[in-house]
């Protein structure tokens, strides 16, 4: 839980890099609980930032480096439902695992971000309380 919300906060084991080149732009989140929809196909998320989002494409060979996408992003809480939706480019795609990166995020995109991740503070404190 402590690992979770220190994450969120881009503090502790997060998937950056170490590197000042190498670092990531935006801090990763697990995607819990996160769905991909792509052309009506759905897809399990691995993460997600900011930046972009990766998932399992396992069984579908036609997604190819390059390809620009219309990504929807479904986050399933217990109270309600946000959903995104996405231009993105496939910048890797290996094995069953497929990430796009998003094209820049007009505001109202980017306020349903910040939805998602005030919604992931309150879960994560809430889970916190109840477990004491």
């Amino acid at each position: 839980m402590l690992e979770k919300v220190l994450s969120f906060f881009g503090i502790g084991n997060v998937s950056t890099s170490s590197g000042v080149k190498g670092r990531r732009k935006y801090v990763r989140h697990q995607a819990v609980n996160a769905d991909v929809m792509i052309d009506g196909k759905k897809y399990i998320a691995y993460d997600w930032s900011l930046g972009g989002v990766s998932f399992d494409i396992e069984g579908n060979n036609t997604i190819k480096v390059g390809d620009k996408l219309q990504v929807i992003i479904k986050f399933n809480f217990v109270n309600n439902d946000i959903t995104i939706s996405q231009n993105a480019h496939v910048v890797r795609a290996v094995g069953s695992t497929c990430a796009a990166e998003f094209e820049p995020l007009p505001q109202p995109v980017r306020q349903e971000f910040d939805r998602v991740l005030e919604t992931l503070y309150t879960q994560s404190f809430i889970d916190s309380q109840v477990s004491v």
